[in-house]
């Protein structure tokens, strides 16, 4: 901060020391690039007339937080996959499985 002419009080200091440590001990996932690693989720969006219940997939990358999302009438595995097939791996010019995906433990998809 000292070469943009800004000085900080030893309480400023501290308290950005504390927000490193927490951030550490919270387990901020560390990636090396785009696409490298994933978290993806199913959200229950609601019940439309009509079509029934509604859910969205969405994966989020951790490195760009970079987000895509499809809607589906089903909460399964190959939705899950799908999402990865249709909108994700392409949109990373990836033909083969990515690196590494991060879900909430449910079985949404499998990358080996």
């Amino acid at each position: 901060m000292a070469r943009h002419g800004i000085e900080l009080t030893d309480s400023q200091i501290a308290a950005l020391e504390r927000k490193a440590s927490d951030d550490e001990a919270c387990g901020e996932i560390e990636t090396a690039h785009p696409g490298y690693l994933g978290s993806q989720d199913t959200f229950y969006v609601g019940n439309l007339k009509g079509v029934g219940r509604i859910y969205q997939q969405t994966f989020v990358d951790t490195y760009s937080k970079v987000a895509h999302c499809k809607l589906y009438v089903t909460k399964t595995p190959i939705t899950a996959a799908d999402l990865l097939n249709d909108r994700v791996l392409p949109f990373y010019g990836v033909s083969g499985p990515a690196n590494a995906e991060d879900t909430d433990r449910q079985r949404h998809g499998v990358l080996r």
